[in-house]
């Protein structure tokens, strides 16, 4: 297990080694903020008596999404799962590691803007991807620059999944929204997360990009 890359109210992103595959990948650690203790010198996650309930609930939450986003690894636009454990009183997924900048930066390094054909070319793949994750059942909740990964080879990836809760003010988890790309059903308003969630935010990205 390597360094820190980012947190949030759901866990923790680890760069990490894999032995056997003599490889890099992401080691994605259920830890979600204020809910447990932990001790400086250990690993073992302790989730706080009046937490008990609500953590594992959302453990849960997070080792099923994991599973389905395994059965889904062969999506060209996904990082791919390739193992789902528990360990330490806590939950982990380990992805593919793709040496990659995010489309923030992508687009920050190429005039802040790209022209309509550029826009189609490296967007519109994401679409497909898209559509599949939607057919089974799986809504990202949060489509925005920051969570679409450039690749050396310049495709482009969708990164940050997180239990539903995440994305939700209304959760008991610290909430994550992402100015401009969340939809309204998210800030509490009526409405249910759905398909059309993610096409916000997707339909958002596509007018920043231009």
């Amino acid at each position: 297990v390597g360094k820190l890359l980012s947190h949030d109210g759901e866990g923790a992103t680890y760069m990490g080694w894999d032995n056997v595959m003599q490889s890099p990948i992401m080691i994605r650690e259920f830890l979600p903020v204020n809910m447990f203790d932990r001790k400086i010198d250990e690993s073992e996650v302790t989730p706080k008596p009046e937490y008990a309930d609500v953590f594992a609930k959302h453990l849960n939450s997070f080792l099923e999404l994991s599973r389905a986003l395994a059965r889904m690894r062969d999506l060209s636009a996904l990082l791919p799962v390739y193992d789902i454990f528990e360990l330490n009183g806590t939950g982990y997924r380990i992805s593919e590691y793709v040496e990659s900048i995010t489309f923030e930066d992508f687009l920050k390094r190429n005039g802040n803007v790209l022209t309509f054909e550029q826009t189609r070319s490296v967007l519109m793949p994401i679409l497909g991807t898209l559509s599949s994750l939607h057919n089974a059942g799986i809504i990202h909740g949060g489509i925005c620059p920051q969570n679409l990964l450039v690749g050396k080879d310049g495709k482009l990836r969708l990164d940050g999944f997180a239990t539903e809760a995440l994305h939700d003010s209304r959760s008991d988890l610290e909430s994550q929204l992402f100015d401009g790309y969340s939809a309204i059903e998210q800030y509490g308003f009526e409405g249910r997360r759905g398909p059309q969630t993610d096409i916000y935010a997707f339909a958002a990205v596509i007018y920043r990009t231009l």
